[in-house]
């Protein structure tokens, strides 16, 4: 749109802002200060200063909530590159007219249609929610679950998304959105677990031969290094083997995911509709967390091997050992292998 153009608008919204903004006139300090500053931004804006135009028009629409004020605030907005603020603005001016039976809204609607080509979004989605309590924010403001995996307009520029959950670490994220109708994503990783506090000490006894003497020491006749170790080795491999087979079935849901975004022309090549671009980045989390179910598998399941492997030998072995039971001292003869 030309400077020329601009100043149209301007002066077109002036005239339909007048009677409804005198209509609401009142001997208030806030009612003053928000014309004050409805005409510092009017005034900025016809300067061509939008980035201190829009500050001072946001700050009298929180004082004051009129249309006009709704609209320069939009159109200030589109001028300043914040699209999707310009479009949420523009639609909220639109349903206040409606309301209203304003004759601004048709021209609201329209400009709000002229900026959806040009909308910028911005999935966030969370691989792992921490139970109902998990918070997510972008740029400080609490995102709703709702919106999670969602695409959803933003402005343009740097925006920072935060997760958060009791007993876990937050995660940190931030991402340049680009102009011109970009798709950008964040994909929330499973938040990692504080450090656990430190294990209480437990108090010694203030007389630890009497409390040894209290109970027959317990002397095993079985086991040692050699079943120990063989003992680990199972259980690693059984958790190698959860692994893979989780990391197979995710594998499995990636490709059902991305074969859903080529199904009914919903992606051809790299270019994706809204249905495409969300199930290709559900298909690339399901894959990110296969990869890393596989690779943990293997990894168990090698360290599995090595330690039944490694095991030592059982030895046969004989011992007369001491025993401190109740009554009286005593001696027990032991076989171990």
């Amino acid at each position: 749109m030309s400077r020329r153009s601009v100043l149209a608008l301007i002066v077109t919204m002036s005239c339909l802002a007048v009677p409804g903004r005198t209509a609401r006139a009142q001997a208030t300090d806030n009612l003053a200060s928000a014309e004050a500053l409805f005409d510092e931004g009017k005034r900025l804006m016809a300067a061509g200063d939008f980035a201190h135009a829009c500050p001072k028009l946001a700050a009298s629409l929180r004082l004051d909530v009129g249309i006009g004020a709704m609209l320069y605030l939009a159109e200030c907005y589109v001028h300043s590159g914040q699209t999707a603020s310009a479009w949420g603005q523009f639609r909220e001016a639109a349903a206040l007219a409606a309301g209203r039976r304003d004759a601004r809204e048709a021209l609201a609607r329209e400009r709000a249609q002229q900026l959806e080509p040009q909308l910028s979004k911005l999935l966030v989605r969370v691989s792992q929610p921490e139970g109902p309590e998990t918070i997510v924010r972008r740029d400080g403001q609490v995102l709703d679950r709702a919106a999670w995996a969602t695409l959803v307009p933003v402005d343009p520029g740097v925006h920072v998304v935060e997760a958060s959950a009791p007993g876990k670490r937050t995660f940190r994220a931030t991402i340049a959105v680009e102009p011109d109708a970009s798709i950008s994503s964040v994909v929330v990783p499973p938040l990692e677990d504080l450090t656990p506090p430190p294990r209480p000490v437990v108090p010694r006894s203030a007389t630890p031969l009497a409390a040894e003497a209290s109970r027959p020491t317990a002397l095993p006749v079985r086991g040692g290094s050699f079943d120990v170790q063989r003992a680990i080795a199972i259980a690693v491999a059984g958790l190698g083997l959860v692994g893979a087979g989780t990391g197979a079935y995710w594998g499995l849901h990636a490709k059902k995911l991305l074969d859903d975004s080529n199904a009914n022309g919903h992606c051809a090549g790299n270019q994706c509709d809204l249905y495409g671009v969300q199930a290709r980045a559900n298909a690339q989390g399901q894959a990110d967390s296969s990869s890393v179910a596989l690779a943990a598998g293997g990894i168990a399941l090698v360290a599995s091997a090595v330690l039944w492997l490694t095991a030592p030998r059982a030895q046969a072995r004989t011992a007369l050992l001491p025993q401190v039971g109740p009554r009286a001292p005593s001696f027990a003869f032991a076989f171990r292998f």
